[in-house]
């Protein structure tokens, strides 16, 4: 499991890569998925009431976000985490910055 705390988004959102058939041990991802996720937090919400991460947002496979033909984001393009909450939206150049690292998580 890997943090990143992504810029441009006035600090509140963090993200965790969870490799294939690992987990995180905050979020409500399956321990036995055969692909890695991100998973997503609001870091304004670090408290007894929620997890040292924060509060949980969302979860994606990696592959959803990156690399499938029908869904995947294209470079330049943000990611709306939930529509209804102010700040649950990673910008399009702080997604490029999840883009890239999860591009270097994956390649070692």
């Amino acid at each position: 499991m890997m943090v990143f705390d992504v810029p441009g988004t006035a600090g509140s959102i963090r993200v965790i890569y969870v490799p294939a058939g690992e987990r995180s041990g905050t979020g409500p991802a399956d321990p036995c998925l055969a692909e890695p996720t991100l998973e997503f937090y609001d870091l304004r919400y670090r408290d007894k009431r929620f997890t040292a991460n924060g509060q949980y947002i969302a979860n994606y496979y990696t592959s959803t976000l990156f690399t499938d033909p029908m869904w995947q984001l294209p470079r330049g393009q943000g990611l709306i985490l939930h529509a209804d909450c102010d700040g649950w939206t990673v910008p399009a150049r702080s997604m490029d910055m999840v883009r890239d690292w999860v591009a270097l998580l994956t390649s070692k």
